[in-house]
């Protein structure tokens, strides 16, 4: 279907404030309800479906736009901050390794220079 392939990307959030719509192309919300976040746009504004409006049945559109500020930031912005935090891990794991095997060698030059010296 064209619209599920539009909305792929879609997930969920809780309102985190209230707005009342003020056009026919936006969709109340009330804090606390559950919102899915269709796309999110550079100008400030967010298509979305309120789900506790369509569960309650509501009066007004169930889909329209929102502003960006009612939603938590999205997936992709955490997955991003995630994936720097595993990459920095995983740096200083490497670099934690690498100081072991060093330190190793190292002790392992002096103990062969011992014997030598024996």
């Amino acid at each position: 279907d064209e619209e599920d392939k539009m909305f792929a990307d879609a997930w969920t959030a809780q309102a985190l404030s209230t707005f009342d719509a003020t056009g026919a192309n936006m969709v109340s919300v009330q804090h606390g309800d559950v919102i899915q976040v269709l796309k999110q746009h550079t100008s400030g504004w967010t298509y979305a479906k309120n789900l506790t409006s369509v569960r309650l049945k509501r009066v007004g559109n169930d889909c329209g736009w929102i502003p960006s500020w009612l939603v938590p930031k999205g997936p992709s912005e955490e997955n991003a901050e995630e994936d720097q935090s595993q990459q920095a891990t995983a740096q200083a794991k490497a670099a934690a390794a690498a100081a072991a095997q060093q330190a190793q060698q190292q002790a392992q030059q002096q103990a062969h220079q011992q014997a030598q010296q024996q």
